[in-house]
């Protein structure tokens, strides 16, 4: 299953789709997210929302990954300000997910649809100990590329 999305090969795009519509499956329904994401296929984008709003916790992160990097704002973002607006730590899901890995990807849709509005409530997850601190840093510079100050 990862080396189909470790492949080029847009072939393997109807073959993740049918993973990714398996909701009963997670695991592999979120590595079919991402493999989605990294070959660009925006035809997933029906079977990505709708991972995003029936799949399990990190399978929903990988999913709301995917939708921003291709622009779709709504669904990512809603679902980014819900799990940073979640009190910290926490374990997630049954697998106890740390809730730090949740919020780096929630950070990672910011980066890729936020905008200066944002930048305040993301700085204040600088230094917060984790890998989160760098994936925030990164968030900032991407909005601020894409937003420079007038």
């Amino acid at each position: 299953m990862t080396a189909l999305g470790g492949c080029a090969d847009t072939n393997a795009v109807p073959i993740l789709i049918t993973y990714l519509q398996d909701l009963s499956h997670p695991g592999p329904a979120g590595v079919a997210a991402e493999a989605l994401e990294k070959l660009g296929a925006r035809e997933a984008i029906p079977q990505l929302i709708q991972a995003v709003r029936g799949c399990d916790p990190l399978c929903t992160a990988r999913a709301a990954s995917a939708l921003s990097s291709f622009g779709e704002k709504q669904v990512s973002r809603e679902w980014a300000a819900n799990v940073l607006a979640r009190p910290e730590p926490t374990k997630i899901d049954v697998r106890s997910v740390p809730d730090w890995m949740f919020r780096q990807y929630a950070v990672r849709v910011f980066g890729d649809i936020g905008t200066r509005a944002d930048i305040p409530a993301l700085a204040a997850m600088k230094n917060d100990g984790t890998v989160v601190s760098l994936e925030v840093r990164k968030a900032i510079a991407a909005i601020e590329a894409r937003e420079p100050k007038q």
